[in-house]
């Protein structure tokens, strides 16, 4: 009669859970012979080594103990976040003060965001973060995060290092790299393209360190922050050098700040401008819902400032390839998705205020004196119909969030937890 072992089928539990479980198992088995190997082992003592693993690793997958390393998504991180706040551990990941002593240089040949990550994710981090100077590695003390969890730091065989957490009851261990625990630290909107910017930005920052993508990002987020200035203080500059166009955008110059801080968030690859310009998308939907002014005012507001040439709208054979191949991936069903534009947004210098000065007062001589009056058809009389065109933009047809998701996946490297 046949022995029954591990990989049969039991009641309750699919044939794919089975399989994961047996590929974890290879997995360690296959790592566990790798090292051996490298350390100079003999054959046989190999092939025991191999032979206790796998009676092990059987006997966990009969008991239902197997344990199973997985990347954090933005749930958990919402929970570790959460967990971290709770337990008044925020301090443990404040960034220490000698941080400069350590003079963190990067290879030459780092000239990219991802290069950048792919790098950092192999430094011992435990210098960065105040609480975790004093942890060993491999060291399991209780965890920061999870109240009853066990926790510990490692460097995986990929060159990783990641802060560990093991839940004893489902058997799981979330690891956690440089850049998740700065996000989760943050708190700011984490899972989304701006958290993961803004971990890694963070770090560069406080290494003081620079490469070529980053050199461009900071002549971008520099723009952006000048911009902003200048908006906040319209009603002194604007109001007295442009006093038409003050008068006509007045109402909704909060609109135009918001479009700009967004931009600084959601600044993306160098490959993925437009003439030098960063771009980014955001449905009028979502930006009801963030600035509090109906949705029909957000749309009349950006084409009034398309027209004037604050912002910019982009069609799609302007948007980069790379950002347009995410976004065409993921398009379906119209009524289950929403109605995206891409933006660029221009430094609101003398000479392009002054251009908006001369568009309202051209508008106005057409009649057209607020935001309310402009059209397809009237900016088509005033302007021409090809003007109109970069102003009347159709805009794509996709689900934004899933195209957040992608971003995110094509936007940032991460090597998945050792299992």
């Amino acid at each position: 009669m046949k022995q029954r072992d591990s990989t049969d089928l039991k009641p309750g539990i699919s044939s794919s859970k089975i399989k994961e479980k047996q590929f974890r198992k290879q997995k360690r088995i296959d790592r566990l012979k790798n090292k051996m190997e490298a350390e100079g082992a003999t054959g046989e003592e190999i092939r025991n080594a191999v032979y206790k693993l796998k009676h092990l690793e059987d006997q966990k997958i009969e008991e239902g103990i197997q344990t199973k390393y997985v990347k954090p998504g933005k749930n958990e991180k919402i929970l570790l976040a959460k967990g971290l706040f709770q337990s008044n551990n925020l301090e443990i990941l404040t960034t220490t003060n000698s941080i400069a002593e350590h003079k963190i240089t990067i290879p030459e040949k780092i000239t990219k965001h991802k290069e950048f990550m792919e790098y950092m994710q192999t430094l011992d981090f435990r210098f960065y973060f105040k609480g975790l100077q004093d942890w060993d590695i491999n060291e399991t003390k209780e965890c920061i995060f999870i109240e009853g969890n066990k926790a510990w730091i490692k460097q995986d065989d990929k060159g990783v290092y990641r802060y560990y957490s093991k839940d004893e009851e489902k058997h799981t261990v979330h690891g956690l790299n440089i850049f998740d625990l700065i996000e989760v630290h943050e708190g700011a909107e984490i899972g989304s393209v701006y958290s993961m910017n803004n971990a890694r930005r963070r770090l560069a920052s406080d290494l003081g360190i620079v490469y070529s993508e980053r050199q461009w990002e900071i002549l971008q987020e520099k723009k952006y922050e000048k911009n902003m200035d200048i908006i906040q203080r319209a009603d002194v500059e604007i109001q007295r050098d442009f006093p038409n166009l003050f008068d006509f955008i007045k109402s909704y110059l909060h609109l135009l700040e918001h479009l700009n801080d967004w931009g600084v968030k959601h600044i993306l690859e160098k490959e993925q401008s437009f003439k030098g310009e960063s771009i980014f998308f955001q449905s009028t939907t979502h930006m009801e819902k963030i600035v509090g002014r109906d949705q029909t005012i957000c749309s009349r507001a950006i084409n009034m400032f398309t027209v004037l040439g604050l912002i910019k709208k982009l069609k799609d054979e302007d948007a980069p390839n790379s950002l347009m191949s995410v976004a065409q991936a993921i398009r379906g069903g119209r009524n289950e998705f929403r109605l995206v534009n891409f933006f660029s947004i221009p430094v609101l210098n003398h000479q392009i205020l002054l251009e908006a000065e001369k568009r309202v007062e051209r508008l106005k001589k057409s009649g057209i004196t607020s935001m309310t009056h402009i059209s397809k058809k009237e900016v088509e009389k005033c302007f021409g119909v090809a003007f109109a065109k970069k102003v009347y933009v159709k805009p794509m047809s996709i689900r934004e969030q899933l195209l957040e998701k992608s971003l995110k996946e094509h936007l940032y490297y991460d090597i998945e937890p050792a299992d």
